[in-house]
């Protein structure tokens, strides 16, 4: 895509020119500290509807910096959008409510807090004994049966009464925090419709954790530095071969050289720091990485940094929260297996009439893969604007990317297509069925993830 070949020459360009620094190792990275901290919000009335948190216990003591005392715990609201390339948006972080206990005062936030028409989670929150705000973890409600908890809130117009959370266990091994009540036991309290959906939670649903990295990540005035990560694919005979991950940093910083840190303390930018790309691109920094060490390093506690050239540390991730893996432990991400339809040009050439996509995505424990239609929760994930080809095919003079959102055809090498994420088709420039093969990339988005894999189309028998 133009983008990230911009991308590419500038990291090229800022590998040799733009680094006044260099350096391979760094100390521990470390779990930042709450730097935005709202103003207290009122707790609820007595009679007012609200969600209702008896106690909250901590399992473990290993994190001893931490206080015990009840009343040292704390309740943050935020809505749940999403924007660009961020699961949660940092602009979010601007709407948090905070809602601090008094005494020995159970927890309560009152239903009227609630977002009207988004959805909302709860983060809780302690002092540590420097009296600094540390993140524990999210408040969830169990739901009988099931290992998915519901995590985010439906907005405050489905909910019809209070929610009984019970006494609520952190621990130091999750960020989700498990409530001794269920969501069936509070089925009077939310409308028909939404009891229904609440209780067909999966495990995507846990992609919103990654709120966690928004949360540490995003300063008072505004500044963020959100992660993402590139993987590059193939399909062969139907199985799924994973090459590499790139793991990305989207910021508004264009100005700063910075590197990143994985969790040993190693510069992954060969030892340099690179300047952020600039204002061209959503991308400012970037490393190519194996996909089986990112996956190695997936564990809560185990932080990757975004550290600039004179050691100090811009940002901290946790790839823990980054993946939803099936039972071997690979991602679980919509993946295409694409087919066409052709005609014959007037020149006696075949072209690709329609472009079926086909999207699937792996079982959980290794059995048939899932076809995703347009009804699918995982359709709605997939960006169609963010959906492109790029194409290199010099006997054809195809050279450059098509695109859905811009039919560009007095630039060379920006193409046009219509359709949507399931089928393409009216190419601008029109493709030969021969030139398939030379799409060497269909790039999209899922939620976190952006994909890449090269184009394996075959005649389609519909």
């Amino acid at each position: 895509m133009k983008k990230a070949s911009i991308g590419i020459l500038l990291l090229v360009v800022s590998l040799v020119l733009g680094c006044n620094a260099h350096s391979a190792f760094v100390g521990e990275v470390v779990e930042p500290i709450l730097s935005f901290v709202p103003a207290p919000t009122a707790h609820a009335s007595a009679g007012s509807t609200a969600l209702h948190i008896v106690s909250i216990d901590e399992e473990s003591s290993a994190r001893s910096s931490r206080s015990v005392e009840q009343n040292e715990f704390e309740l943050w609201l935020m809505p749940v959008t999403y924007r660009g390339n961020e699961v949660v948006s940092h602009d979010n972080v601007r709407n948090l409510k905070r809602f601090v206990v008094t005494g020995d005062d159970p927890f309560a936030i009152p239903v009227s807090e609630l977002p009207q028409s988004d959805t909302s989670i709860v983060f809780i929150v302690q002092l540590n004994e420097e009296q600094k705000h540390e993140l524990v973890g999210f408040l969830t409600l169990r739901i009988a049966g099931s290992n998915q908890p519901l995590i985010v809130l439906p907005p405050r117009t489905a909910i019809t009464g209070d929610v009984e959370f019970g006494t609520v266990s952190v621990s130091d091994d999750s960020y989700l925090a498990i409530s001794t009540e269920t969501l069936e036991n509070n089925e009077a309290s939310f409308d028909d419709a939404t009891y229904t959906s609440l209780t067909q939670q999966t495990i995507l649903d846990n992609l919103v954790l990654m709120a966690v990295n928004t949360l540490w990540n995003t300063n008072p005035s505004g500044k963020f530095y959100a992660p993402g990560l590139l993987l590059e694919y193939e399909l062969e005979d139907g199985e799924i071969a994973w090459n590499y991950a790139e793991l990305r940093v989207y910021s508004d910083e264009y100005e700063k050289h910075a590197a990143i840190f994985n969790p040993a303390g190693e510069n992954v930018n060969n030892g340099r720091f690179p300047q952020a790309y600039g204002p061209q691109s959503s991308v400012q920094w970037s490393a190519s990485l194996s996909l089986e060490d990112m996956l190695e390093t997936a564990q809560k506690g185990a932080l990757w940094g975004l550290v600039d050239e004179d050691g100090t540390q811009l940002a901290a991730f946790d790839f823990s929260v980054a993946f939803v893996l099936d039972n071997q432990g690979k991602p679980i991400i919509p993946y295409i297996d694409p087919t066409y339809s052709e005609y014959t040009g007037t020149d006696g050439k075949k072209y690709v009439d329609k472009l079926y996509l086909n999207w699937y995505y792996p079982d959980a424990n290794g059995g048939e893969p899932h076809l995703i239609t347009e009804d699918s929760e995982h359709a709605n994930l997939i960006s169609q604007n963010e959906l492109y080809m790029d194409i290199n095919y010099p006997e054809g003079g195809l050279r450059g990317t098509y695109m859905i959102r811009d039919r560009r055809i007095e630039y060379s090498g920006a193409y046009g297509m219509e359709g949507d994420i399931f089928c393409l088709e009216n190419f601008d420039a029109p493709l030969p069925v021969a030139a398939l093969s030379s799409i060497y990339n269909v790039g999209y988005r899922f939620a976190l993830y952006g994909c890449s894999t090269p184009m394996k189309a075959r005649l389609s028998r519909r």
